[in-house]
């Protein structure tokens, strides 16, 4: 097999296994989180999401307690937080100062919306003081339920779920927030997506699962799918249970055939490492488990850094995911 087919491949899952591996250190059980057995679904946090919401990220506070945790923070703040002003106008850290965070919206960034618990209503009335040693102007007003925070001619709004839970999002104006806080025709009421995140571990450090529109899968470029999920685990090194769903069996099958094949031949030093990442298929699903400690996560490290042409694969996906 070519170098470079085997590296397109495999390159993504270890760029994975060194972020999540850089996470933490969690009391979680010794076989990892599970995207394959039954999970109770928080349908009460789904029900703040509008019900077109494609994708669900979820973040909870084990994450930070890793020491490397500082290489993945970035990452998890321009997916979770950047595209929410309000957030950080504010300075309002929901990585590493929240209880949990899930995050969810469409495909494009559209309709983002964060529903973060652990932040108190009352530190968001800082934010004139933050707002100012930035060299802006800001009013904080509170309106019920609600906060106004005020620039200029924009008004950024917070939804209070209770004193210590808010959302919050860059196209959810009072109103919309006021929805949402109802659960007027929220995610919980989409039968596909609950169905999925039965199979999601919510309690997992980070976790995600998501459903594509009806009749519109997701393109790319190795074809379409019509559903994802996932959860990453850390008590010492890495675990990382993921699946996608495509349309028919024999398209699993074959998807499934073509990564095992991929996986065959790995350079020799990652031999014993590759043994440990799994591609299955059952049903219309591509199933994936990665299984790492942390002295394979060390020497997949070592080998990224003596190969040239790992180096620029990875560097690529750093770039593509906004390192």
């Amino acid at each position: 097999m070519k170098m470079k087919a085997w590296v397109a491949l495999v390159a993504p899952l270890f760029l994975a296994g060194a972020l999540s591996a850089t996470a933490c250190k969690s009391k979680k059980k010794k076989d990892g989180p599970s995207v394959r057995s039954d999970h109770k679904v928080n349908t009460k946090v789904l029900s703040y999401f509008p019900k077109n919401t494609e994708l669900v990220v979820g973040v909870n506070k084990s994450v930070r307690s890793g020491k490397l945790f500082g290489q993945v923070k970035g990452f998890l703040k321009k997916r979770l937080g950047s595209r929410v002003e309000v957030l950080t106008l504010c300075d309002i850290d929901i990585v590493e100062k929240s209880e949990s965070v899930v995050g969810g919206g469409r495909m494009g960034f559209k309709d983002i919306l964060v529903v973060v618990k652990g932040f108190k209503k009352a530190d968001l009335a800082k934010c004139a003081d933050v707002a100012k040693g930035k060299g802006k102007t800001a009013t904080v007003k509170q309106e019920g339920q609600f906060t106004a925070v005020v620039t200029g001619d924009t008004t950024h709004w917070v939804g209070w779920v209770d004193d210590n839970t808010f959302i919050a999002g860059p196209d959810f104006d009072k109103d919309r927030l006021a929805k949402r806080l109802k659960g007027e025709d929220g995610l919980d009421k989409d039968p596909r997506t609950v169905s999925l995140l039965k199979k999601v571990d919510n309690t997992a450090d980070i976790w995600w699962g998501g459903v594509s529109p009806e009749g519109k899968p997701w393109k790319s470029p190795v074809g379409s799918f019509l559903n994802t999920r996932g959860a990453v685990g850390i008590a010492t090194g890495i675990k990382i249970d993921a699946a996608v769903g495509v349309s028919k069996p024999d398209i699993a099958k074959a998807l499934s055939g073509m990564a095992q094949g991929q996986l065959s031949a790995p350079p020799d030093r990652l031999k014993p490492i590759v043994k440990k990442i799994k591609i299955s298929h059952k049903d219309a699903d591509v199933l994936l488990f990665v299984d790492l400690s942390d002295a394979d996560i060390k020497e997949t490290v070592a080998a990224v850094d003596e190969d040239e042409m790992l180096q620029k694969v990875v560097g690529m996906i750093k770039k593509g995911l906004e390192l």
